[in-house]
């Protein structure tokens, strides 16, 4: 099932509730401002499963316009921040190699696209992620390529 699509192939917005209510995601039951992104176990409403953020990078060093794109962190257990964790990364590491990738292939395991770059920090990774829509990514996993 795509993430991003309900069971009849609708897509969801992941920022409301069924009825249509805009949920804020960043803040905390006590509406305190929670960056979800960076700390995954901040306490946030239990009922979140998810967290967007959404990322323009202006110009790269060559003076070309780079992409927009939300990208879909899931906040679980399971979830892709927790894959990525597992493997030392952070979405900080993850967005701008999807954003600016010195490579983009297929990934032989899933058949999904594979991006590959260098974190802000220096390592070289690959970021396996679904292409939701034209500017939505969901990642689903990312790892540091040792030499």
């Amino acid at each position: 099932m795509d993430l991003a699509k309900d069971p009849g192939g609708n897509v969801v917005d992941l920022a409301k509730d069924p009825g249509g209510n805009v949920v804020d995601l960043a803040k905390d039951p006590g509406g305190n401002v929670v960056d979800l992104a960076k700390d995954p176990g901040a306490q946030a409403n239990p009922s979140v499963d998810f967290v967007a953020t959404s990322v323009t990078l202006k110009n790269n060093a060559w003076g070309s316009l780079m992409p927009h794109f939300d990208f879909i962190w899931e906040l679980t257990e399971n979830g892709n921040l927790a894959h990525i964790s597992e493997n030392g990364l952070t979405p900080e590491d993850v967005e701008p190699v999807v954003l600016n990738p010195d490579r983009i292939s297929t990934s032989r395991s899933s058949g999904r696209p594979i991006a590959f770059g260098e974190t802000p920090d220096g390592h070289y990774i690959a970021v396996v992620y679904e292409q939701i829509d034209r500017t939505t990514v969901y990642p689903i996993t990312a790892f540091i390529i040792e030499d």
